[in-house]
């Protein structure tokens, strides 16, 4: 329902000038990481998930995390990309496999739970 009143011209011109300072961060924050080949490390994908999350993030609560600092990993921007990851690895455990925890609070779930709490928190400031 959401989508394809986002998807409309005059809402994406809303966001270009952020998803633009984004990808600018981005890039100028990319040789912070290459290796001595100027290659990219094999842990490219979690940057690709901070870029990720960062321009989900700017757009849906008009919030930056400051995730594109790749210096610094500390702070609520790395706490939040830490709870996100851990909602999308364990919580595809819970959907997707049988699972006691609607009878036993399991450590996973325990983490599952802190993770989603952290998420919430850091929505309502």
């Amino acid at each position: 329902v959401v989508n394809p009143i986002l998807m409309q011209p005059k809402f994406v011109k809303i966001y270009i000038p952020t998803i633009d300072d984004i990808v600018n961060d981005f890039i100028q924050n990319l040789p912070l990481i290459l290796d001595e080949n100027n290659e990219t490390p094999a842990n490219f994908l979690s940057y690709l998930n901070r870029w990720s999350l960062e321009s989900i993030t700017a757009i849906a609560l008009e919030k930056r995390l400051g995730l594109m600092n790749f210096k610094n990993e500390s702070g609520i921007g790395g706490e939040i990309a830490k709870a996100v990851r851990e909602i999308l690895t364990i919580g595809a455990e819970f959907e997707l496999k049988p699972s006691i925890w609607r009878y036993y609070e399991t450590k996973d779930f325990k983490k599952l739970i802190a993770a989603y709490e952290k998420l919430t928190e850091f929505v309502l400031i």
